[in-house]
């Protein structure tokens, strides 16, 4: 086995929540009264911490300070409070992660989500005892820091050369590549295959369940 540790992004990896996050960002920015952005912009922060995620959408000062934390309480309550329909998980995902777990894997998330969220949507699809580890950006540094990694795999006593990390952004590929560990790229998240191709991932994956078989052939 090359790679037993399987980190995992959540969104627009393991679930289909692009269009969710979207969504509760444009009703936090409605709410809030700040400027409007594109759905391109919003989608392209998705696996971002909130701080950086805010920061990348409105640069150079555009809003003041004091207005993060008014557009994360304002995203929050969207998110947590169902404003907008909850988000399916790819499918075949259980079945993958069932699969990893049966043949040895251990599988971790590392994710731009806070703790709050994340154990909130796990419990929405019924997932929080699959993982043996997660991690979000609130409670380490926001991708493409490699420290979410790095604790990962203190915590689950893995190497570099024996993870991989699975993501659909850009982030969740330099976080990989600074940490040393095998970036695999899936293709139906939030940022294109064209774009993603531009940071070098081991393995392009259109579908999550093509994972299985690439660990399997890793070298």
């Amino acid at each position: 086995m090359r790679h037993p540790f399987v980190v995992f992004d959540w969104d627009g990896t393991l679930m289909d929540s692009a269009q969710r996050i979207v969504d509760c960002l444009n009703f936090a920015i409605a709410k809030t009264r700040l400027p409007e952005r594109d759905d391109n912009d919003l989608k392209h922060i998705i696996g971002l911490g909130m701080v950086e995620a805010i920061e990348y959408l409105y640069p150079n000062g555009e809003i003041q300070r004091s207005d993060y934390p008014r557009l994360a309480t304002a995203y929050r309550e969207a998110f947590m409070g169902g404003e907008v329909s909850p988000s399916p998980l790819f499918e075949g995902v259980p079945e993958l992660l069932e699969s990893l777990i049966e043949s040895g894997y251990t599988v971790a998330v590392a994710t731009g989500k806070s703790r709050e969220g994340l154990d909130h949507i796990l419990d929405e699809v019924g997932m929080g005892q699959r993982f043996h580890a997660t991690k979000t950006a609130d409670e380490s540094a926001s991708k493409p820091h490699p420290l979410m990694l790095h604790q990962l795999m203190q915590e689950c006593g893995f190497s570099p050369s024996q993870t991989v990390m699975v993501g659909d952004t850009e982030f969740d590929l330099k976080m990989a590549h600074a940490a040393e560990v095998a970036p695999l790229a899936v293709t139906k998240g939030a940022h294109t295959e064209e774009h993603l191709r531009r940071f070098e991932p081991r393995a392009m994956l259109e579908h999550i369940v093509e994972l299985e078989e690439w660990l399997a052939s890793a070298k």
